[in-house]
């Protein structure tokens, strides 16, 4: 399979439109991930803690493709073959867990315990990506050549100059050229595949919405006919008032005063509850901070204006009671 994979990273490079192109296991964010046990050369693991990590295979050039920053050493590059010195690269998340403040680069890594010799040198560290989940934090991962590590299924990872889309046909050309036997069993750009993986999460957003704003027009419907209520009940209060000189202005005041009261207590206790709950909301964003200024004044204001509203239509009819007849009717 290297020579297969050489071919394809090297005609594929080649295309007019192509800026980068590089051959990988999976892509960010494809619902594809892989972990296993590895352990390392001179480390005891603390009692009870399992030595995990996820790994992926890669060829020359990934990181460039999806402009992943290098923090230290190389990255994998096409030197590395099956016949040269087995190495790895591993993400910043990886140093953190495992060699916290020490220079990582040189160091050996091993698929299971214990560690046998040569295992993988650790020839460079990468910032940290996201490749299983927007709502996952990074994993401590290790990345291999994919010329030393075979596989039998990979993905074709791109960058374009222009839109992606329109080099398709000839990417698929290519690869046929190479291998007409090669089955191409799905195409989609990074933002598609991002899109995909937001669907449940987008479902989810769409369902609170509108049980929202069902919640927002139930709530002022009920505003409506508990002030319109209240109203009712204090007609001959109100005549009275207007019977000695009170105004329109007056009687609206009058009216809504109390609803302010509410509004404002509901407010307090709503936004308190809301920053207590910015934890778990946390986990459903996606670059959007939990406590952010515009979304809660945002909502505020909404909430504010629907309830004004609904409380100045009973609060006007109350300021056009005919003072005579509200006094006649009491």
């Amino acid at each position: 399979y290297a020579s297969l994979y050489r071919d394809i990273s090297d005609r594929i490079n080649q295309l007019p439109g192509v800026q980068s192109a590089a051959i990988a296991r999976f892509s960010p964010v494809s619902g594809h991930s892989s972990s296993e046990n590895f352990s390392i050369q001179g480390y005891q693991p603390p009692a009870g803690k399992e030595m995990r990590v996820w790994g992926l295979p890669v060829g020359p050039r990934f990181f460039e493709t999806l402009r992943i920053p290098i923090s230290l050493g190389r990255v994998i590059e096409t030197r590395d073959t099956a016949s040269s010195t087995p190495v790895a690269v591993v993400n910043q998340t990886f140093i953190k867990e495992y060699f916290p403040g020490t220079n990582p680069v040189g160091q050996h890594i091993e698929h299971g315990a214990p560690f046998k010799a040569p295992g993988s040198e650790i020839v460079g560290v990468v910032s940290d990506s996201t490749f299983f989940s927007l709502r996952e934090k990074p994993k401590p991962m290790v990345f291999y050549p994919l010329f030393q590590k075979e596989v039998h299924s990979f993905e074709l990872v791109l960058r374009t100059a222009a839109d992606p889309n329109s080099i398709a046909s000839e990417v698929r050309s290519a690869l046929n050229q190479i291998n007409s036997r090669l089955p191409i069993l799905e195409q989609q750009t990074l933002n598609d595949q991002i899109e995909h993986s937001l669907e449940q999460q987008k479902m989810i957003t769409s369902l609170c919405s509108m049980f929202g704003l069902l919640a927002l027009l139930l709530a002022s419907i009920g505003i409506y006919g508990t002030l319109a209520y209240s109203v009712a009940g204090r007609t001959a209060e109100i005549g009275t008032r207007m019977a000695i000189g009170a105004q329109k202005v007056h009687v609206i005041s009058l009216v809504l005063r109390d609803l302010v009261f509410v509004l404002l207590v509901g407010l307090l206790l709503g936004v308190t509850v809301a920053f207590g709950a910015t934890r778990w909301i946390e986990s459903f964003l996606f670059g959007v901070k939990p406590l952010d200024p515009l979304a809660f004044s945002a909502s505020a204001l909404l909430i504010t204006g629907i309830t004004l509203f609904a409380g100045y239509l009973p609060a006007r009819r109350a300021a056009k009671i005919d003072p005579m007849r509200a006094l006649r009717h009491e």
